[in-house]
């Protein structure tokens, strides 16, 4: 930027009229020093500016037709006619007039309403403090809003970090803030610079997922990577784990194709179907499933024992485990004991499955006079019902899926206790599940205890015990199994 101003008080003659410009511009400032606001405000405000040779006043009048911003000044100001160049590509209006009033004689203040005075600095002179403000490792923090405690008045740090605030008499300290930070108040005292360094706060971003060995907090992660609690699982009467993410997981697919007690086992795909392997001469496209760890099947933990799953859908996040997370890997956190009293937890639920929609098959007798081969009074006695024995109309398929009762419990009771060098969590589960057809029903039981040992300062001892003991009855035919029998009453004419 080319500036060609004066430094000096530009006030055009001495006297009366410099005196009565004196008392308006100190009644004004004072009367709207109660609306001033921070410049956090205006650093939203940008402005495209490329002028060469234009008076201040001019290059003004351009920001407010860019923007909602005024300006107030006298016109006796002769500051205002000094020729200045401004560039500016989408650039913040409050470094743009920092640039502008930078050595003149003129300064400005931001007010609410989007108004902003400019005045002789003489009246607006304050204390200036100035300073950088960077991470714990060094790196310039731009954009944080310096702010004089208890008022409105404040800046934001440029691209290096680095801001400068003109304070009040008599201010304390300056109160430094940024999204993520630990907000700070440095004491002024007598001052000129401060610099800060500022440290990340604990909030949401603490928050941690499971990925490779271990965990990392989910403001660091660079890969694509889901996360589900413990209380988005609670609520959800599910009888198998695979299908606990179903409706949860953005790019992540799950789909039942049975409801059959004992195996209406979900299917799960991560972003699609993969073709990586063949196992039995079959493409596989499972996830790879860890369990605190160590490879299993994903209905082999009770759905009461996880803490967390995470689900690791990209090549970035999936890496660690090599070829065999081709397809996504999901990663099972159970719960484990906690110091303090031994406590005791029990929860259950009771529920009913029923068929909520069946095909719809034609009569007896619409299918003997479609088939044909059969004389009028034979379709007469189909269509009446006057020798069922003999000419029936009987909806195999519905009174099948209806026969059984669909009633299931789920019952899970837990121990869990511990003190500073062990601890342990202690699950015990039952599931019962009746299907919809008679005397086809499923009962597990599951058994999981995690022990967890402080032997030495760094030296820990994790025991995880899991086990589940599964039954499953279900009607058998010369033809095979329940699927060939409910396929029977589709076809049954």
């Amino acid at each position: 930027m080319k500036k060609n101003l004066q430094n000096h008080i530009p006030i055009k003659k001495p006297g009366i009229k410099k005196l009565l410009l004196t008392m308006k511009l100190a009644l004004i400032i004072i009367f709207l020093s109660v609306l001033q606001v921070s410049a956090n405000v205006y650093s939203q405000i940008t402005v495209n500016l490329d002028v060469r040779e234009k008076s201040v006043r001019e290059v003004l009048k351009a920001i407010e037709q860019q923007s909602q911003v005024r300006f107030f000044y006298s016109d006796d100001l002769l500051a205002m006619n000094d020729l200045i160049d401004v560039k500016a590509d989408n650039k913040n209006i409050i470094s743009v007039l920092n640039d502008i009033f930078v050595g003149s004689a003129l300064t400005y203040r931001t007010y609410d309403n989007n108004l902003i005075v400019i005045a002789p600095r003489v009246f607006l002179q304050q204390l200036k403090i100035t300073g950088t403000v960077t991470g714990k490792d060094g790196t310039p923090l731009p954009g944080v809003n310096v702010v004089v405690t208890g008022t409105t008045q404040g800046t934001l740090t440029d691209i290096a970090g680095k801001y400068s605030i003109e304070i009040p008499q008599g201010s304390k300290s300056l109160t430094f803030s940024f999204i993520g930070m630990e907000p700070q108040e440095i004491n002024i005292g007598t001052l000129t610079q401060i610099n800060v360094i500022m440290n990340e706060a604990i909030t949401g971003l603490e928050e941690v997922v499971v990925i490779g060995y271990g965990i990392q907090k989910k403001v660091n992660l660079t890969g694509s990577v889901a996360s589900v609690s413990s209380d988005e699982l609670e609520s959800r009467p599910i009888t198998q784990t695979s299908q606990a993410l179903a409706g949860i997981v953005t790019g992540v697919s799950v789909s039942q194709g049975s409801g059959r007690p004992g195996n209406d086992a979900a299917t799960i795909r991560i972003r699609g179907m993969g073709t990586f392997f063949k196992l039995n001469n079959q493409y596989q496209d499972d996830p790879l499933v860890l369990i605190d760890g160590l490879a299993a099947s994903i209905n082999d933990v009770d759905p009461s024992n996880i803490k967390s799953i995470s689900v690791l859908k990209d090549a970035a996040s999936a890496a660690i485990y090599g070829t065999r997370a081709a397809n996504g890997v999901n990663l099972i956190e159970t719960k484990r004991g906690e110091k303090g009293k031994l406590q005791i937890s029990y929860d259950d639920y009771f529920g009913w499955q029923k068929v909520t929609a069946l095909p719809q098959f034609l009569d007896s007798w619409e299918y003997a006079t479609l088939k044909g081969g059969y004389t009028d009074a034979e379709i007469a006695k189909f269509k009446d019902g006057s020798d069922p024995d003999n000419y029936p109309n009987v909806p195999h398929l519905k009174n099948l899926l209806n026969s059984g009762s669909g009633f299931q419990t789920n019952h899970n009771l837990s121990f869990m206790g511990g003190d500073d060098k062990n601890s342990y969590l202690l699950s015990l589960g039952y599931l019962n599940q009746n299907g919809v057809v008679a005397k086809d029903k499923y009962g597990k039981y599951n058994f999981g205890l995690n022990i967890d040992s402080k032997i030495r300062e760094n030296l820990n001892l994790k025991v995880n015990l899991n086990a589940y003991s599964q039954n499953t009855d279900e009607p058998r035919s010369s033809s095979g199994d329940m699927n060939n029998i409910i396929g029977y009453a589709v076809r049954e004419p």
